[in-house]
This record gives C-alpha cells, structure tokens and sequence, in this order.
C-alpha cells in the first residue's frame, strides 16, 4: 500500500502496517545485495530513515520510541561508511556536471577513480557481507516486536504533537544554521528537515490537494540540503586526505567547486526555507491532525 497512511484506516494498524512493509523491503534488499550491494547498502539504510520518521510522527503516544529508534539507528550505522564513499563519488559527478563549462574533466579523473577504489574497498569485503547479514538478523527482531506495538494516546493527538515537535526541531535547527553556517548545523537542519518530508508523505493521501504540493517543497529543500551535506563531506575529505586522491592543485581546485556549490545552496535555501518553516508548530500540528481526523471515521486504536 506503500509509505502513507490510507483514507478510512485507524491508525495503529497503519503505523504497524508501515513498519512491517518497510521492513520486509529492507530484508529483500539485503537478500539482493549480491546483484548490487552499493545499491543494498542505500536502499535499506533508506528504509531505516522511513522507519525512524514513521516513530516520530506518533512518538507523543507511544512508550518505545526510544528503544526502537534506537534500533533502526543502530541497525544501519554499520553500513554508513560504504554509503559515504558511495555519496562522494556521486558528489564528484554532481560538482563536474556543474562546472562542465569551466573544467576539463579529464583534469580530475583521477580523483574520481581514487573515490571508486576507496568505495569498493570497503563495499566488496566479507565484513560488509557481515555487516549486511547481522543486519538482517536485527530486522527479523524487529519484526517480531512490532506485533506489540500499539498507541498509549489518541491518535489525533499524537499526530498533532508529533508532527509539531519535528517541524519546531527543524525550524530550530534552520535558525541555527544560519546564526551560525556549518556543515553540521546545515546536516542538522538537514536531518530534521527530512524527518517533517517523511510526515508529509505519510499524511498525504488524506488531503492530497492540500499536502502533495507541500510535499514537494519540503522534499525539494531537503534535497538541497542532503546535496550541500554531501558537498560538505566531499571538499572535508580531499582537504584532510589529499594524499589520498595524489595531491596537488587539482584537489585544491575540486574542494573549492565543492565549497562553492554549497555556499550557493546555503544563499538559495535562505528565502525558501523562511517561507517553509515560518508557521508555528502548534499551528502546523493541528493542522495535521485536522488532516488525519477529517479522513478517518474508524480511530480505533488497535
């Protein structure tokens, strides 16, 4: 039925549909990692961020929050190092795309073949098959668990604070992150931002005139920030790790583009984001649970 909650469902049965149906794909693709485990390796780290979004929309009427997003968190942190690798070699291609009227590409060939290395190095070893594996085994846990997942609070009202608490966090953090502009406080904002993306997917079938062009404005603006996150890890590495990449004006060269890119995205971000998180998170809250309990008769909660 995919990530969102359905017309005319009660919500505790969607949540535990959600959960078991992204973890269900996760175990697929770790079952196909021999096909394309870089592409595993995203996919259920994908699936793990869904999982975590899909707790804190209800997590004012739910007792294991916690414990369970600790676990998906957990679960795929293991695999993020091949995933990082992955990212620079798709920023490198990103940052030439950019600039292809300014650079000659073959200029920088061999960065991009060193980020390969790197990346295969790490992706094709018998410890990320173990990795993977071990991550399957914690999924199948997981699975079993959320059978007794069930909702302590209305479920109105846990959307309302739900969705509240993740607009206010990322309204917070885009405030932060331009009192003060690092890369991390940009990732925070990033994260959080993100976290309110996956809310608006799950809400979106009840109110889809309302939400889906919402969606995609807040999906467009966390996608800008995951472009100026990766941007950030790519320029940090050749400038800590130069040798890695041989050195030279070339590396230089390459992690300033990659600066520049993403002092530009922090100048096109400033105006949208005000417009996006300029609500308060009371009002975006009861929005939301106006969005839930107009669509659903049946709030049974199981």
């Amino acid at each position: 039925m995919g990530y969102c909650i359905e017309p005319g469902e009660p919500l505790g049965p969607a949540i535990k549909r959600i959960a078991n149906e992204q973890i269900e794909r996760a175990m697929v693709e770790v079952n196909n990692a021999a096909e394309d485990r870089n592409h595993a390796i995203h996919q259920v780290r994908k699936h793990c961020k869904k999982l975590r979004g899909l707790l804190r929309l209800v997590r004012p009427g739910i007792d294991f929050y916690k414990g369970e997003n600790r676990a998906f968190r957990d679960a795929a942190r293991p695999l993020s190092e091949a995933r990082d690798w992955e990212a620079m070699a798709e920023t490198y291609d990103m940052v030439m795309d950019h600039y292809e009227d300014e650079v000659e590409r073959s200029d920088f060939a061999h960065i991009r073949r060193a980020l390969t290395i790197e990346k295969q190095n790490i992706v094709n070893t018998d410890e990320m098959g173990e990795r993977l594996c071990a991550f399957h085994a914690k999924m199948v846990d997981t699975q079993q668990r959320v059978e007794d997942w069930s909702l302590e609070k209305s479920p109105g009202k846990s959307i309302q604070k739900g969705v509240a608490k993740t607009y206010g966090r990322a309204t917070n953090a885009m405030a932060a992150a331009y009192d003060d502009p690092t890369p991390d406080r940009f990732h925070q904002w990033r994260k959080r931002a993100k976290y309110h993306w996956y809310h608006a997917r799950l809400l979106e079938e009840l109110w889809p005139a309302m939400v889906k062009p919402y969606r995609r404005e807040v999906k467009q603006v966390s996608s800008a920030l995951g472009d100026h996150h990766d941007l950030a890890i790519l320029a940090g590495k050749l400038n800590s790790e130069p040798e890695l990449f041989g050195g030279g004006h070339d590396v230089e060269q390459l992690a300033k583009l990659a600066d520049d890119m993403r002092a530009n995205i922090e100048h096109e971000l400033r105006c949208r984001g005000r417009r996006l998180f300029a609500f308060k998170p009371k009002q975006v809250g009861k929005l939301a649970r106006r969005t839930f309990e107009g669509n659903v008769h049946d709030l049974v909660v199981a």
